[in-house]
């Protein structure tokens, strides 16, 4: 392993190094400055929470921080029942929540923050894979500066943006695999074993579902260490990298098992199910804006990039063009070149899977949320395409200029000196033509993200039911709840929904008002799992509480006069409550809260 870190390099070589991952270091920066900007860092209140998916995230990190465990939920996500297996892997969560205890700044903030880190570490791993593939680094520095703001920002930012932040975390370590997979594939490093095996690691501790992705990758890595092992005839050899590749992999499968068996498969492991064949029309329909957000397809890339992406494929297997000037005048012939052609197989390979896997998988709406890496797998492409483009025409330049002048050989040796500036102009031209074409819908997103799902007075509120209502009490959210953010009271809440009061609305007079309800759901249904741990290798699965209840099943019930005419409506049922025995005991900036005193 001592060989494989040995690098000889010379100083001017060295100083040219450090001045590119310096820029690259600045791009870095620049797409997480741009990344945090979507949902900014409020530390008053989480105004930054925009669906119900970061409304779990956020409080699974709290949830570490408050229970001193990730293993089981709090008591107000399992409805009072003890042991409830939590489904979510606590990697992050647990990064964040240490980042929380040392900083002071609240959950919400820490887990967007490296999210959004995670997201801008995709600049970093492009410069490192289109590096190692071509191993030309305008090429490479290419790739990186088309990841800052993919196009269009709405589609390929949006598990940012919006909620799918655990998966963005897994996305990242999927890249970080695939950099060291192609990297081993070329140098045969043992260490690169050593990483890909945490990569697996760290992503079962992420975000599990997406290790369905690496399967494969896993599978052809056996294959090749068997093969070498059987060249080189050095059992020693095969134990090593596989000990190097899956001794961590396999404890954490091992120590976690009962977790995949009953909780994961029992909350999303049908993802893995091969029953039929079938196809969902949701990952195909375009017609609903966020179906094409969630489950992007490939024509949701421009077709400029398909189509230089493809010229560089074809490259890749043809050769290149060479402007060659002899006697007889400039002709351009096709040089056979060496481009290493592993990343356009796992390119292949990835959209081979993310398009056709949930044609066979029972459950694939993890699988559909991985097309939101589609740019990524075809940046160094794309950045090899437009450089293969750049030469040709360069060439075609450079070779009417010679004829035009009357020194042809002073002509040729300064465009030739000169060819490093043009080529890294261009590198900057075209970053900065992608980036000011993004950068009006960057603009045009950051304005649709300035809404709340929590408001300040209503985070307040929440505050209050968290420090006066005992663990031990309900409490009913009457009429105007919305997504999963009651869940940041910390108190087991019953849902009464926009859609399921209006219904109840329409049952009700003056003199006959029903005090028993169909509630729309328990919060935190979502990242609920429903499967108790009941001891050492043994759970079940129950169901949430009845939806059928009564007025009085509640300690509490919450109103808030958030849409038109809402208000008039709340204040007939507070004061039929209070007659019924319940007393006003919040009111403030439209939320209001009555207890049950029977």
């Amino acid at each position: 392993m001592g060989e494989d870190f040995k690098v000889s390099i010379k100083k001017k070589d060295l100083k040219k190094l450090l001045k590119v991952e310096y820029l690259i270091l600045l791009f870095f920066i620049s797409a997480g400055v741009l990344y945090i900007n979507f949902d900014k860092l409020p530390l008053t209140h989480p105004g930054n929470l925009k669906a119900s998916d970061t409304f779990a995230h956020s409080l699974a990190v709290e949830k570490v921080i408050d229970t001193q465990q990730w293993n089981y939920d709090d008591f107000y996500l399992s409805l009072g029942r003890e042991k409830m297996s939590s489904v979510q892997p606590p990697l992050y969560y647990m990064d964040a929540a240490i980042l929380t205890l040392f900083s002071g700044l609240p959950a919400w903030v820490t887990f967007y923050f490296i999210v959004c880190i995670s997201q801008a570490f995709f600049v970093i791993l492009m410069y490192l894979i289109t590096l190692e593939l071509f191993e030309d680094k305008k090429i490479a520095v290419l790739a990186s500066g088309l990841t800052i703001l993919p196009l269009p920002v709405s589609v390929w930012l949006y598990p940012v943006y919006i909620g799918i932040w655990i998966q963005v975390c897994g996305f990242s370590l999927i890249m970080a695999f695939f950099w060291l997979f192609i990297r081993y594939l070329k140098r045969k490093e043992s260490w690169s074993l050593l990483f890909m095996g945490i990569c697996i690691s760290s992503l079962i501790l992420t975000h599990s579902a997406d290790i369905l992705l690496l399967f494969f990758p896993c599978i052809a890595l056996g294959i090749i260490i068997l093969r070498d092992a059987h060249k080189k005839k050095d059992i020693r050899y095969l134990m090593k990298n596989a000990l190097l590749l899956g001794l961590i992999p396999a404890i954490l499968i091992l120590a976690l098992l009962p977790k995949f068996l009953f909780v994961w498969k029992g909350y999303a492991g049908d993802e893995a199910y091969l029953p039929k064949f079938q196809f969902t029309k949701t990952m195909f329909d375009q017609s609903n804006i966020v179906a094409s957000q969630v489950f992007p397809l490939y024509t949701n890339i421009p077709v400029w990039q398909i189509l230089i992406s493809i010229l560089a494929i074809v490259m890749i297997f043809i050769g290149r063009s060479v402007m060659i000037k002899n006697d007889k005048g400039t002709k351009i012939i096709i040089k056979k070149n060496q481009y290493d052609k592993s990343w356009l197989y796992l390119t292949i390979y990835f959209f081979i899977f993310v398009y056709f896997a949930e044609f066979f998988l029972y459950r694939p709406y993890y699988i559909g949320r991985m097309r939101a890496l589609q740019p990524y797998m075809l940046y160094p492409l794309l950045a090899l395409g437009l450089f293969l483009l750049f030469d040709f025409i360069k060439g075609i330049a450079y070779s009417l200029l010679i004829q035009a002048s009357k020194t042809p050989k002073k002509a040729s040796s300064v465009l030739e000196d000169a060819d490093g500036v043009m080529k890294s102009s261009f590198v900057a031209l075209m970053i900065m033509l992608c980036i000011s074409s993004a950068w009006t819908g960057y603009r045009q997103q950051v304005e649709v993200m300035r809404y709340e799902h929590v408001s300040l007075a209503q985070w307040q509120s929440y505050q209050w039911i968290g420090s006066n209502v005992r663990k031990d009490e309900r409490i009913l959210f009457f009429g105007s709840h919305d997504q999963s953010e009651g869940l940041y009271s910390k108190r087991i809440n019953g849902i009464f929904s926009h859609q399921e009061f209006q219904d109840y609305l329409k049952t009700v007079t003056q003199d006959n008002i029903s005090t028993d309800f169909h509630l729309s759901g328990w919060g935190g249904a979502t990242p609920r799992s429903k499967i108790l741990e009941l001891g050492f290798w043994k759970y079940e699965k129950v169901p949430d509480l009845d939806k059928d209840v009564s007025l009085y099943d509640f300690d509490y019930v919450y109103f808030m006069d958030e849409l038109p005419g809402m208000k008039q409506v709340n204040d007939f049922f507070i004061s039929y409550f209070q007659t019924l025995g319940f007393r006003l005991v919040y009111d403030v900036s439209g939320y209001r809260v009555l207890k049950n005193e029977n």
